[in-house]
């Protein structure tokens, strides 16, 4: 994208379009009661590009209007303006940080004196599900938005903090016509135009409200893979509702959630999971030469533990109810497995674009497996098996954190089911011996709370 060395200051006041990402770090800044500023620098797309026409498969629904070279200059001035207006004065945990928004008073943001910036990335919008119910007229449509809250550091070019905001839109509209109707879901999320509550300018602010700029106590987690093993692979061509959908999709979309899941419930800051091809591209357009590219390459940064998911499958079955005849038992269970460790990285610099890996496992600190099971009732209308298997993965996974932070590891052993109207949801480890569950579980505490 950057043809030519961008400077320090330069970057600062201008719009990040690319894909960022790497370990969070020692913060080297003030104390709890020094003021911090960080510059705004916009709402922009998580990932680099060539000639940048790619971009538009990566963002069908958001980049055609709010790319910086031709999308619509009202809507992205508008969302410049409006993400960071619920943030007034001092914020952050320890009332430290101050959010500069650049303009006329500060040259832009040239004047401003940081080192330090922050934006929000959208990594992801998708179509997630849709169906139109011809009895009643109407379309139903699923809509997700991932995005992230970076705080940078541009002079050592890493990230010190990120946290995840996804969202996932359920609404109707009268008749079969689509056309238009994700993009108006993602602008009104995006910009705050809705009633609801859940919107990027609202969760900008309380993801403010409490950011922790922490010198001490660093986090280094990531989730860094996804695996899908034969069983969900199986499922995922042979599911007519999942039509559309790739494995890379569904590989993404539970890695956003498993990250998400552990932020949000844990409350701590995130690595972004995010496609790793695009880093090298923004990477050599930020380098003088091509010895700068290991220095500064995002990837390359250390991640001090590694969390990794293998999607094992997922399952279908649908039961009648005896003595109804209309009405029958859809139940879905899903299998994974969630591991954390610490690898030691090697880097082989094969191409100019590309980073060749390689990992050793140096040490497991958790190693388990899970099972989830959703039991509808349901008529036979429309229900989409795709996105409830996405549903259920996201349940389990907020389960499983919010348990952990609360230390309910016989709950987590033993599983739990919450019963709904019309669903009912049973969460479990799939351990045998409970002493070695908890060694570990404990072990993984400590690890990402501290």
């Amino acid at each position: 994208m950057w043809k030519h060395r961008i400077s320090r200051r330069g970057l600062l006041s201008s719009t990040l379009t690319a894909s960022l990402s790497a370990s969070l770090i020692n913060f080297p800044g003030a104390k709890a009661n020094e003021t911090t500023q960080l510059l705004w620098t916009g709402v922009n797309f998580m990932r680099s590009c060539n000639d940048c026409k790619e971009m538009a498969s990566y963002f069908p629904h958001t980049w055609s209007s709010l790319n910086s070279a031709t999308g619509d200059k009202d809507k992205t001035l508008f969302l410049d303006q409006a993400v960071p207006k619920f943030i007034k004065g001092l914020t952050g945990r320890n009332k430290n940080l101050e959010i500069i928004i650049p303009g006329p008073e500060n040259e832009q943001g040239a004047n401003v004196k940081t080192d330090f910036g922050i934006f929000v990335g959208i990594s992801s919008d998708r179509d997630i599900a849709h169906d139109y119910i011809m009895s009643e007229d109407k379309t139903v449509q699923i809509a997700e938005l991932q995005s992230y809250v970076v705080i940078f550091d541009i002079e050592k070019y890493l990230i010190i903090q990120s946290y995840p905001l996804r969202y996932v839109g359920v609404e109707t509209i009268k008749g079969k016509n689509r056309d238009g109707f994700i993009e108006r879901i993602q602008w009104e999320t995006l910009s705050g135009n809705v009633s609801s509550d859940k919107t990027l300018p609202k969760g900008f602010a309380e993801v403010a409200k409490k950011l922790v700029i922490n010198r001490q106590k660093p986090v280094g987690v990531r989730v860094t893979d996804v695996k899908t093993m034969g069983m969900a692979k199986k499922w995922m061509a042979s599911e007519k509702s999942a039509q559309g959908n790739t494995n890379s999709d569904y590989k993404d979309i539970l890695g956003n959630a498993l990250t998400t899941a552990a932020s949000e419930k844990l409350d701590i800051g995130m690595q972004p999971f995010v496609p790793t091809d695009a880093i090298m591209r923004l990477t050599e357009g930020m380098s003088a030469s091509k010895g700068d590219i290991f220095e500064k390459d995002l990837n390359n940064a250390p991640i001090k533990w590694d969390i990794r998911l293998t999607a094992f499958g997922t399952k279908v079955k649908d039961t009648k109810i005896a003595g109804s005849k209309h009405f029958f038992n859809r139940r879905i269970d899903i299998f994974v497995g969630i591991s954390v460790g610490k690898y030691e990285r090697h880097f082989d610099d094969a191409r100019m674009i590309e980073i060749i890996e390689k990992q050793k496992l140096v040490k497991e600190v958790f190693r388990q497996n899970f099972h989830a099971v959703s039991i509808e009732e349901s008529t036979g209308a429309w229900t989409n098996n795709w996105y409830y298997s996405l549903d259920l993965h996201t349940r389990l996974f907020e389960w499983f954190f919010d348990n952990l932070k609360k230390e309910k590891y016989g709950t987590i052993f033993n599983g739990e089911q919450k019963n709904h109207r019309t669903r009912r949801f049973l969460t479990k480890a799939h351990a045998k011996d409970f002493s070695q569950f908890k060694s570990q579980a404990v072990v993984l505490r400590q690890i990402l709370l501290g």
